[in-house]
């Protein structure tokens, strides 16, 4: 089944500010291809302590997320380096 993406309150407005199409591109890229996926741990890893789920999207770039097994929701949080 299909996970669904939630986004945190002006991550949307962080992507769109992102001066490199390219990257913008590979972010929105990487996380239909996540959400799509059986198991989303299947990929990345743990960020900040294992708190959140991290997934790399280019260069030094992690997306960073909490993944919700019960309700199948990414929530996506923020873009790190």
């Amino acid at each position: 089944m299909r996970y669904r993406l939630e986004f945190a309150e002006g991550f949307e407005k962080r992507i769109a500010s992102i001066s490199m199409p390219h990257l913008r591109r590979a972010l929105l890229t990487t996380l239909e291809a996540v959400s799509a996926l059986e198991n989303p741990r299947s990929h990345g890893g743990t960020r900040h302590g294992g708190k959140f789920w991290g997934y790399p999207v280019f260069g030094s770039f992690f997306i960073c997320c909490q993944i919700d097994d019960t309700d199948k929701v990414i929530r996506v949080f923020d873009i790190s380096v």
